[in-house]
């Protein structure tokens, strides 16, 4: 063999160990993604009540949100960023609010992901069924 043939070989050994170790760190990075359960629960909502479940990301984070409504005609689901806004939600009175992770419409159906920034946050369910309660089961997730 000569020294071309064995430097040509050395170079293709060496790119494919390159490639090999880059998909390596790339799997390994995405696999060490820590998931954190915020709530799993199935529960009723009285009318016109609200429940909410809040959680502090101290860095950026991507959540999801399902909630199914078991019995009922549908539930509003809202991200919030104050304690404020859920105050003001509860009230009935005005009320600013994530679009990220809500629905202002009634839904029986909700399944949604979103990255959001570091900070206090708090997903609102209400019942506008101001006559019946629902039964509403929400699982919330935290994918760091």
């Amino acid at each position: 063999m000569t020294d071309k043939f064995l430097r040509k070989i050395l170079n293709i050994t060496t790119i494919l160990f390159a490639i090999i170790l880059f998909g390596c760190v790339e799997n390994s990075t995405s696999a060490s993604t820590e998931s954190e359960t915020i709530v799993n629960e199935t529960s009723s909502i009285s009318a016109g009540d609200i429940f909410y479940s809040s959680f502090n990301a101290k860095s950026k984070v991507t959540i999801h949100v399902d909630v199914q409504v078991t019995n009922g005609d549908g539930v509003k689901i809202y991200l919030l960023d104050d304690y404020t806004q859920l105050i003001n939600l509860s009230n009935n009175n005005y009320f600013n609010y994530n679009p990220a992770l809500s629905s202002a419409y009634e839904v029986t159906s909700f399944n949604k992901s979103a990255t959001l920034p570091a900070g206090n946050w708090y997903i609102a369910i209400l019942n506008p069924n101001l006559l019946l309660s629902q039964t509403v089961r929400r699982t919330i997730t935290a994918l760091y």
